[in-house]
């Protein structure tokens, strides 16, 4: 029995065009089921949370939500992206140093700048179509979810292709 000295290649190449292998990938078995749990486990959470709104509604207000919006969408959606990216990679919590964020963006400004523009994009439409769309709830929520691993998709490739950039030591 012959024993690999090398492990095969990884494939650095789509076979389909990014725009459409960025939304074939997410369809595969264990994509359905984490689709199922992220469509389920919201809706139970959602329910917990009207129960709580009901019983606290007469001591919320609405200034802070108004306040800190217009902060949390001009800045958030910016470093939203490497931030996430960062986090995943290095699965802790001190990867999320602000330094480390803005260093790592203006390593790869240009092609981070067109990432965040693809998570605008399908976040605005996440926020503007989908609630439209003449279907159920529970669908519009798999949509949604379906469009989130899309964009984990996308991250995960900018990292694939701008590792030597960003220079994490991984």
């Amino acid at each position: 029995m012959k024993i690999l000295e090398e492990e095969p290649p990884l494939a650095n190449e789509c076979k389909l065009p990014w725009l459409i292998d960025a939304f074939l990938y997410p369809i595969s078995a264990s994509g359905m089921i984490h689709l199922a749990v992220f469509v389920i486990v919201p809706l139970l959470i959602s329910a917990l949370i009207r129960f709580i709104e009901y019983f606290l509604g007469p001591y919320l207000g609405l200034a802070t939500t108004e306040i800190t919006e217009p902060v949390t969408i001009i800045l958030g959606t910016f470093f939203l992206p490497m931030s996430l990216l960062r986090g995943i990679m290095f699965d802790a919590f001190d990867a999320l140093n602000p330094i480390e964020i803005v260093r790592s963006i203006c390593r790869a400004l240009l092609p981070y700048c067109g990432l965040v523009l693809f998570f605008l994009v399908v976040g605005g439409f996440i926020r503007a179509v989908i609630p439209r769309l003449p279907l159920w709830d529970f669908l519009k929520q798999a949509l949604k979810v379906y469009l989130v691993f899309v964009l984990a998709h996308r991250l995960g490739w900018f990292y694939w292709w701008y590792k030597d950039k960003l220079d994490w030591g991984l």
